[in-house]
């Protein structure tokens, strides 16, 4: 099949799509990873990845949950669900293992087989870092953003897409003045003159002279000298008066001990080493200017290579899984840390076992004798081996019987021997002939353990096809009865949309691959029907009905039936990903495709109906100049027009948009115009895309959400108001920096 011409459009559903599909990039099995996310974060809170009639943060699902996660209010994640609350530890572990799968940067997300390991609690899972780092507010603000001072809001700090970024967390009044006074205070002022908000007040990482800091106060470092992010050190005043320096465990904002106490209420200031300095698994050093070092041990390397100061993640995997292939085998050593004497053993005369993620650790040279040891593994390797070749078990009983049996034949009489193996090959003979003569008076079955059915019989079936179950991008489903044997079976008929009927090759391609997958967390196919136009696939029938319907009804499953399921697709997925004969990215996860049997088990449907992609594989997605090339129907750049306006596509674009002349660009599509909004909201999305300013341009996950009519599209400025001649300039004020406006 010719990989290049096969994804012409972004294949998934709103709030699952991952957002390589928008990039110029390869799918990957990360896709799925992505949705797989999504779909997990959905069942642990019953909650939809996109719910509209939510307020305020709770509406995007992904960015709730991390919040929650940071803020350690996950009871308010659940709903303060007790069953989920009761099994915190696990509830935890799966919401940061979904917080790794939606991963914004695709090398961060893990493997699904990664992802089964960390669910069944095989592997450790690390803090997961922000998914979307450019959300944050804590973040410094992209190039291009707008600060304005509005009446009702006081200051709004805004992206270029029109994110709002920061606001004033504390705000009565009404705004008439802005005032930045000779300390370099800057106050909002009411119409009588009185401060109803000052920066004083809100220090973020400095503190000018004159500048008082009130009881609760807090000023935070930032994490460079050129990153300006929420840095781990805090200056705090608290409530009892004491000021104190302490360190933070990042990305919470958990505070670890002081190591500096201005002694308010005692006799004097005490300072200590502290701790919480360097990431997890990560150990502290004080070099001889007094400033921290942090090192990760041997086999263990930096989360963040760009973090000096980050967590440190073990280069091998820990796991029951991986030990059961080197049976009877030391896989595991103990390594001495020699050059350190870590703070981790407090009692010299005991041993005092950590559990990992190993937190504060730090040379302590007051620990004279103290020993420090680490468990890492031998053997770094973690590839499993093919399923296809599997470990060799030793020798049953039964064998041995069939070795002491073989060996009295062949020692028996020769004459006897040769009759044997004679009859054995006459046998072999009349089976291969038969076998042969079969295939050749079938020749378009396709090769494949299926029963082929006739139109006639699937219309007799479903009763006219007339109970239906629901549809799909690639069709109708409806349900029937078959016999089967002396029984009748039921069985659900998915009848494909007419882009299937145009390629048989296709069509059987797919029957290949879906006809050699068999796993318990998949739908089995049971046979299909390839007749004149008519395709159709037989599947078993899931008497419980789709995940979404399961999850999103009236009644709210219990924990546990969650969680369970929530193994199974990570289980089917693996399979398809890692361990089926021929790699299959699933490319729409969600719930409507995952289906429940008799006993609520997860069975993942439509697998074999996505296009088989090679690991490398760039497909045609939406680019900067794609998105416009799919609404208008034509190439970017086109010299056989006879108007030079519009040959190049970019700018002819522009000026459709600007000039509000729109049905010239789809050149009168009654279609395209009968949904003027969408068709206007996607022609001001690829005009923010193709921006000649990179830092105007917006992430793939607004791109995403402004596609799916999620947030707004603002209106966007000339894409290169420097190469227009007799363009506007008021376009070029988003590139100057910071403007303020009053309102």
């Amino acid at each position: 099949m010719d990989q290049s011409q096969t994804l012409t459009a972004i294949r998934g559903t709103k709030g699952y799509v991952a957002p390589e599909w928008f990039r110029n990039m390869a799918i990957t099995t990360k896709v799925d990873v992505y949705s797989y996310g999504v779909m997990l974060l959905e069942m642990i809170c019953c909650q939809k990845s996109v719910d509209m009639e939510s307020v305020g943060e709770e509406a995007i699902l992904t960015d709730w949950a991390y919040d929650c996660y940071t803020e350690g209010a996950l009871d308010a994640l659940v709903e303060y669900d007790v069953e989920a609350l009761n099994d915190r530890e696990k509830l935890e572990r799966f919401v940061m293992v979904a917080i790794w799968c939606i991963q914004e940067d695709v090398s961060l997300r893990p493997s699904m087989r990664r992802v089964t390991q960390m669910l069944e609690g095989v592997v450790e899972v690390l803090v997961p870092p922000c998914p979307y780092p450019f959300s944050m507010t804590d973040n410094p603000a992209p190039r291009g953003s707008k600060v304005e001072l509005l009446a009702d809001r006081g200051l709004v700090l805004t992206s270029p897409q029109g994110v709002e970024l920061w606001k004033p967390n504390t705000f009565v009044g009404t705004v008439a003045y802005g005032v930045m006074n000779n300390t370099g205070n800057f106050e909002l002022q009411d119409s009588n003159f009185n401060n109803i908000w000052e920066s004083f007040k809100n220090p973020t990482d400095t503190l000018l002279p004159t500048q008082s800091m009130e009881r609760g106060g807090v000023v935070s470092s930032r994490q460079s000298e050129t990153n300006f992010s929420k840095g781990r050190f805090q200056l705090r005043l608290q409530d009892d008066g004491n000021l104190v320096l302490n360190s933070i465990n990042l990305p919470t904002t958990y505070a670890n001990e002081a190591y500096y106490e201005s002694g308010t209420l005692g006799d004097s200031n005490t300072s200590s080493p502290g701790s919480g300095i360097c990431g997890y698994n990560s150990i502290c050093t004080r070099k001889a200017d007094r400033r921290p070092m942090c090192t990760c041990p041997n086999g263990y390397s930096l989360l963040d290579p760009n973090d000096q100061y980050g967590s440190c993640k073990p280069d091998f995997i820990q796991g029951c899984e991986e030990d059961k292939l080197s049976p009877g085998k030391d896989l595991y050593t103990f390594e001495e840390l020699i050059e350190y004497r870590l703070a981790i053993l407090r009692l010299c005369d005991s041993c005092w076992k950590k559990k990992l993620p190993l937190s504060n650790g730090r040379v302590d040279s007051t620990l004279n004798g103290g020993k420090a040891f680490i468990k890492i593994r031998k053997d770094n390797s973690t590839i499993l081996p093919d399923d296809r070749f599997p470990i060799q078990q030793p020798k049953t009983k039964n064998q041995d019987n069939l070795i002491l049996i073989g060996s009295v034949l062949l020692g028996g009489s020769v004459f006897v021997n040769f009759i044997l193996i004679g009859a054995i090959f006459l046998g072999f003979f009349f089976i291969y002939h038969k076998k042969i003569k079969r295939i050749a008076t079938s020749g378009s079955v396709v090769d494949i353990n299926l029963r082929c059915f006739t139109y006639k019989e699937l219309v007799e079936a479903t009763n006219g096809f007339k109970e239906e179950l629901g549809k799909g991008a690639f069709g109708v489903v409806y349900k029937g009865a078959i016999q089967m044997s002396s029984s009748s079976v039921p069985v659900a008929v998915k009848k494909l949309r007419n882009f299937f009927q145009d390629s048989e090759r296709e069509f059987k391609t797919e029957l290949n691959v879906i006809g050699q997958t068999h796993h318990k967390d998949l739908v089995r196919l049971l046979g299909f029907c390839d007749e004149g136009l008519q395709r159709l696939l037989v599947y078993e029938f899931m008497s419980n009905g789709t995940l979404a319907s399961f999850l999103f009804g009236d009644l709210k499953p219990s924990w546990n039936q969650r969680i369970q399921i929530a193994f199974g697709i990570a289980r089917g997925l693996l399979y398809l990903h890692e361990e089926c004969s021929t790699q299959i990215i699933h490319c729409d996860i969600k719930p409507q495709n995952i289906l429940l049997d008799d006993y609520y088990n997860a069975r993942i449907a439509d697998f074999g109906l996505a296009k088989l992609l090679m690991m490398d594989q760039k497909p045609n997605t939406y680019t900067h100049q794609r998105n416009q090339r799919i609404i208008c129907c034509r190439r970017s750049v086109d010299m056989e027009t006879c108007e030079e306006e519009t040959a190049i596509l970019t700018d002819w674009a522009y000026d459709c948009y600007r000039e509000g002349s729109l049905d010239a660009l789809v050149e009168y599509n009654v279609e395209a115009l009968a949904d003027r909004e969408k068709l206007e909201r996607f022609v001001m999305i690829a005009i923010w895309c193709i921006q000649e300013d990179p830092s105007l341009r917006p992430t793939m996950r607004r791109v995403t959400q402004m596609l799916e009519g999620v947030v707004e599209v603002l209106v966007p400025p000339c894409p290169n108001p420097f190469g227009k001649p007799g363009e506007s300039s008021i376009s070029s004020l988003h590139k100057e920096g910071f403007t303020v406006t009053m309102s």
